[in-house]
């Protein structure tokens, strides 16, 4: 009887672990970006991780993981002079507004819309704005497994987002 009742929780449990997972900050960080011009000074940063919710009620995307990325990336590629917490020229915030999770099958597609801010230190002036969508699809040949095909749909697009953001804030920021 005690096997009975362990199995249907041992396999409750897979299954409520199993899945989408929250995604980690160093998958984030964008790959050779394309800087045109430092912005310079120093900047805050804030963000906000997505309002949904992947399995066992664990964000799809924390704000830690999104500042963590953006961190590591403004450091590598100097569009910043420094990052600081308080009392900085300008200040950055990043706001998931959007995170369409992909639907298992052969192709799946995840679309990240995350919306950019730059404002003065005291917020009184917004410097640039962005509200930018991308998307990243997978197919079966890039990953046998669904559930890391999904993941990793999400992890690009999320990536590839954080990478436009940065290149557009070079430009025009």
């Amino acid at each position: 009887m005690r096997l009975l009742l362990t199995t249907p929780l041992a396999l409750l449990g897979a299954l409520l672990t199993a899945g989408c997972t929250t995604v980690s900050s160093h998958v984030l960080v964008p790959e050779a970006l394309n800087v045109e011009r430092s912005v310079g000074g120093s900047v805050s940063i804030s963000t906000s991780g997505s309002p949904k919710r992947a399995y066992v009620m664990r964000p799809v995307v924390t704000a830690e993981a999104i500042q963590d990325a953006l961190t590591a990336a403004i450091e590598e590629t100097g569009i910043f002079d420094r990052i600081v917490s308080a009392g900085a020229d300008r200040h950055l915030s990043v706001t998931v507004e959007r995170i369409d999770e992909p639907k298992i099958g052969l192709d799946q597609t995840c679309t990240v819309t995350l919306r950019w801010r730059l404002v003065t230190g005291d917020g009184s002036r917004t410097l640039w704005e962005s509200r930018i969508t991308t998307k990243r699809t997978l197919d079966f040949l890039d990953e046998f497994d669904p559930e890391a095909r999904g993941q990793l749909a999400i992890e690009g697009a999320l990536r590839l987002n954080l990478r436009e953001g940065l290149e557009q804030l070079s430009q025009e920021g």
